[in-house]
């Protein structure tokens, strides 16, 4: 379902909700342009008027247009419609995080608590490159203190890029983490090093299973819930395009 509201404060902006994502597209006006253009860039999605058109091009330009919207500005990955804001941002330790791509100079990724600045000419690379270390470093943490508390050593670890599970363990004792958990709350992460620990000791989900879990993670159930409504969201954009533009003719 689509739906647009314009905005009385600001006659600049129109709000758009497509597939349950909301949307903000600034609107442009251009003595220069000559047809009407829609943009999505890494200051987020734009609508250019001519001149004189009036603003109702605009707004059908953006309902036609919806689903090309959402899909590019979604390849920043988009935040769900309750968070306000639009952007290039991901989601890392739980938390939306700025992203701003310099798209030059050495690969580096620096992160200041808050948002995130990557730098080369593949920031894509580079942002997964860092994000698997950090993702190494937290289940190593982890896996050495819990491993310690609940006297259970898994044979093999791994860290994959699992499309829809989190986290596996097999009968010989091998244990397979998903490295996007790192962009999941701290906590989560720890809860699924638990959940795949347990395993070697019950290799099933029996209520003897889950007593073990519960005795090592009694908010378990919060962090299965956090996965269930947030893990779609754990994932980086497919791209950091400097700017796209559908064909409007």
């Amino acid at each position: 379902m689509t739906l647009l509201s314009l905005s009385a404060a600001n006659a600049d902006l129109i709000e758009l909700h497509h597939d349950g994502v909301r949307v903000l597209v600034s609107v442009r006006r251009s003595d220069r342009s000559r047809r009407i253009r829609l943009r999505v860039t890494e200051e987020g999605a734009e609508v250019v008027l001519p001149r004189r058109s009036a603003r109702r091009h605009a707004v059908d330009a953006v309902r036609e247009h919806a689903a090309w919207l959402v899909r590019h500005v979604g390849r920043l990955t988009v935040e769900p419609d309750d968070s306000g804001t639009l952007g290039v941002r991901i989601m890392f330790e739980g938390r939306w995080r700025s992203v701003h791509c310099t798209f030059t100079g050495r690969s580096s990724v620096l992160f200041d608590g808050e948002s995130l600045v990557v730098s080369g000419s593949n920031p894509l690379a580079a942002l997964e490159s860092w994000m698997r270390k950090r993702a190494a470093e937290m289940f190593d943490e982890s896996l050495k203190r819990r491993s310690k508390e609940m006297g259970l050593v898994p044979s093999r670890v791994s860290l994959r890029d699992q499309k829809t599970k989190w986290g596996a363990c097999t009968s010989r004792g091998t244990v397979t983490f998903n490295w996007r958990l790192v962009m999941a709350l701290p906590d989560v992460l720890d809860y699924v090093v638990v959940h795949e620990l347990a395993h070697l000791q019950e290799l099933n989900h029996s209520a003897r299973y889950w007593k073990i879990v519960e005795s090592y993670c009694p908010e378990h159930k919060v962090y299965r819930k956090w996965l269930r409504e947030n893990g779609r969201y754990l994932q980086l954009p497919k791209a950091f395009p400097p700017s796209v533009e559908p064909d409007l003719n």
